[in-house]
C-alpha cells in the first residue's frame, strides 16, 4: 500500500532492522510526483541523509532515481556486490504483485539523482 510498503517504507524498515535507526515518516499520496511534490529532494536532509558522490557508496547507502518524472520518485538501499533492495513501483495504489526485490543497481544507474548517506 503506497504510504505504507512503498519504496519509502522499506528504507525506513531496513534502516530500523539493520541498523537500529528509525527514519521520521513523511506523509504521502499516492502519485505525489505527479500531484507537484517533491518528498524525497525536500526531505532527505530531514530525515537525516547528506548527499555524497557516487565515487563514495559504499553498503546501506541510499539511492533516488527519477523514472518518468521530473523528480526524483523512486529510491532504494545499495547492497554488497553492486547489488540494490528496492520496492518496484505500482500501477495503482494498492498491487501485490510488487513485492520488494534484490536486484543488480546497473538497471537503475542511469536513473540515479542523488547517492545518501545517514548522517543524523
Amino acid at each position: 500500500m503506497h504510504g505504507v510498503t512503498d519504496c519509502y517504507g522499506l528504507i525506513k524498515d531496513w534502516y530500523l532492522k539493520e541498523m537500529s535507526i528509525k527514519l521520521r515518516e513523511f506523509p504521502r499520496e499516492w502519485e505525489w510526483w505527479i500531484l507537484g511534490g517533491d518528498l524525497y529532494s525536500s526531505g532527505f536532509s530531514k530525515a537525516g541523509f547528506i548527499q555524497i558522490d557516487e565515487s563514495e557508496v559504499k553498503e546501506g547507502d541510499v539511492w533516488l532515481c527519477q523514472i518518468r518524472s521530473d523528480v526524483p520518485n523512486h529510491g532504494g538501499i545499495l547492497l554488497k556486490d553492486s547489488l540494490c533492495l528496492h520496492h518496484p513501483s505500482a500501477h495503482k495504489p494498492v498491487d501485490k504483485s510488487r513485492l520488494p526485490r534484490v536486484e543488480p543497481i546497473n538497471r537503475y544507474r542511469k536513473f540515479i539523482t542523488h547517492w545518501l548517506r545517514y548522517n543524523g
